[in-house]
């Protein structure tokens, strides 16, 4: 009889299809896209971030030990006291929270969802034994396209694998748009070094007008042109106007892309 041996990415597919979830549903409960899941399912994609294996677990009902290959047992992070309706804590809270208004659930479920996913990074830290790295990466994508703002304020610290962190990055950006492709893909975060300027031939964070742009910069001082440029080249060059108000955020050092 030939033994068959399951990989990562036939466990995933297996629950998934188990769960009765899509590709799409899936990814988009472990904050990813459809491509990378079947990437993972694939087997294209080996080296899931421990902080996706914990989702995935979370969402199909699993362990991370059995979706790694570790425990033949899909079942074994499972206990006796599993079942949240027996828990009286629980059931308060539940009650508690459906007598808020709106804006007091709006506040304890961005609470919840911070300190969730706060758990989920140092319990992967834990289980995979990963040094990590906390970066803040701001929550309104930077466009790499047509423009978007770019909120000072508005970020979350994730904790990313310390080996794929940029050296002296200070902050990451979520990329949203194509016009960066093929070397800057839509919907993977730079790394940026934040500085006030940055050299022509450069990629920055910038924002212009009010909105936020992931560009290469372009300086012709002999003619005084400074544009912004894609890397698509299906895209056109943003020629800066005198009466534009451009600030630069910071120079693009590294690129995550799961």
């Amino acid at each position: 009889m030939e033994l068959i041996i399951l990989t990562t990415g036939d466990r995933i597919k297996a629950l998934r299809i188990k769960a009765g979830l899509s590709q799409d549903e899936l990814a988009g409960y472990i904050g990813t896209i459809k491509q990378t899941v079947y990437k993972y399912e694939n087997n294209i994609i080996t080296n899931i971030p421990p902080e996706k294996i914990m989702k995935l677990s979370e969402k199909l009902c699993s362990s991370p030990a059995y979706i790694m290959g570790w425990d033949d047992d899909t079942n074994s992070h499972k206990t006796e006291n599993s079942d949240f309706t027996k828990n009286p804590h629980i059931t308060e809270h539940v009650r508690k929270y459906s007598a808020c208004d709106e804006r007091g659930k709006h506040t304890v479920d961005n609470v919840l969802e911070y300190e969730y996913n706060r758990t989920l990074r140092r319990g992967a830290q834990k289980i995979f034994n990963t040094p990590t790295a906390e970066i803040k990466v701001y929550l309104q994508p930077s466009a790499a396209g047509y423009g978007n703002y770019l909120s000072d304020d508005s970020y979350d610290v994730i904790s990313f694998p310390a080996d794929r962190v940029s050296e002296n990055a200070d902050f990451g950006v979520r990329i949203s748009g194509v016009s960066m492709e093929p070397d800057i893909p839509d919907g993977c975060i730079v790394f940026v070094r934040s500085c006030p300027a940055i050299d022509s031939g450069e990629i920055g964070i910038f924002n212009l007008n009010g909105e936020g742009y992931c560009k290469k910069l372009f300086i012709d001082h002999g003619i005084r042109i400074i544009k912004l440029l894609s890397l698509n080249k299906e895209y056109e060059p943003i020629e800066i106007k005198y009466e534009d108000t451009l600030y630069t955020f910071g120079k693009v050092i590294g690129i995550y892309n799961n």
